[in-house]
């Protein structure tokens, strides 16, 4: 939907040099002059950022819930969450009392198997090779039984999870700890289908940091990204891999994306995004009388003439669509009707004081 309505309306412009913010002059008797300016505003029809708001975060590319082979008791846990382990460590233990009597066992049968082929004629010889092959292999299976007793790492990695503890019974399948390899972290980010391709090194800030990835796969939009549609014509995601060899950074972290709105988002012209000294894209809105210079996230394009951005923006705020002069950042503007020449902020015409206006929040917008 465009901003509307809009208004052409003349006023005089009181600069804030040598006047106070918010405060009348020191002396009424000095005269201000007011300069004339013609300026275009917008009502502003703003959306809450809310429904655009999705978690993002740096995961580990090789990730597994390391699980027990077998059921039973669990006897003993060797790991801990935060702890780096390597390849084939142990990492907890389930009660083997069972497997090392089938062992026992096993064995013992072997060496059975093994006498009686010595002592077999040459005509039993073929049956009693058999009977020894087949006492191997129930020795190897009872070995390999004992040895799912203790379930291993398969990489190295650090342990984020621990879910069990000594005395639960645990099923086949079920999972013993979490395991993740930080040296490689991945991340599924929106973008914009036609601005980027696979292959393409991309810059991601991760929380206070920046970090840089590239692109491996381009997929369909995530079903938490859908909202996007809203503000990007050409909505989808990325699949972007951080070599993280160094150790710099974590999996968990959150990654500040800029196309996620994090203000109260309107559709505005193009015209009102203007340069900042430091290079940054702002707006200017006139808010309770006064200029102010509000920072931008510019978001998608809308057509030719319009685009969605987000910026701390008010509900009161009007949007300064084009001026015939330059304005500063704090600049009192006044309907020129109603502002005569001389008379000064804080002041009305017949040079009785007026009340202040509110003054609007110092924060840096």
């Amino acid at each position: 939907m465009r901003c509307s309505p809009r208004d052409f309306l003349s006023f005089a412009l009181l600069l804030s040099t040598g006047v106070a913010f918010g405060q009348a002059p020191a002396s009424t008797s000095t005269e201000v002059v007011p300069t004339p300016v013609t300026v275009d505003r917008e009502a502003l029809t703003l959306r809450a950022p809310d429904a655009y708001r999705i978690p993002l975060v740096l995961r580990a590319q090789r990730r597994v819930a390391v699980a027990s082979q077998m059921s039973g008791v669990i006897s003993d846990v060797f790991a801990e969450p935060g702890k780096r382990l390597s390849t084939q460590v142990e990492v907890a233990r389930i009660d083997a009392q069972e497997r090392q009597l089938e062992l026992e066992q096993a064995q013992a049968l072997m060496r059975l198997a093994q006498a009686q082929q010595a002592a077999a004629s040459s005509a039993e010889q073929a049956i009693a090779k058999e009977r020894t092959a087949a006492a191997q292999s129930a020795l190897k299976l009872a070995e390999l039984r004992l040895a799912a007793t203790q379930v291993r790492t398969p990489f190295d990695g650090i342990v984020t999870r621990v879910f069990v503890q000594p005395g639960m019974y645990v099923d086949a399948g079920d999972s013993i700890v979490e395991l993740v390899d930080p040296s490689m972290l991945t991340a599924v980010i929106p973008v914009e289908r036609n601005s980027v391709k696979v292959g393409d090194e991309l810059t991601l800030q991760v929380e206070n940091g920046v970090a840089s990835g590239q692109i491996q796969a381009i997929i369909p939009a995530t079903p938490d990204m859908e909202p996007l549609r809203d503000l990007f014509v050409s909505l989808a995601a990325a699949q972007v891999t951080i070599n993280n060899a160094g150790g710099q950074w974590a999996a968990g972290q959150s990654i500040i994306s800029t196309m996620i709105p994090r203000h109260p988002i309107a559709e505005i012209p193009n015209r009102a995004v203007l340069n900042s000294e430091g290079g940054e894209r702002k707006v200017q809105v006139l808010r309770e009388g006064f200029v102010r210079d509000l920072p931008i996230q510019l978001l998608g394009q809308v057509g030719e003439t319009h685009v969605f951005v987000s910026a701390r923006f008010q509900p009161d705020d009007e949007l300064i669509a084009a001026s015939s002069e330059p304005l500063v950042d704090g600049s009192w503007l006044r309907a020129k009707l109603n502002t005569p020449a001389g008379t000064a902020p804080g002041t009305n015409p017949s040079g009785a004081p007026t009340p202040r206006p509110v003054q609007p929040p110092t924060s840096n917008f």
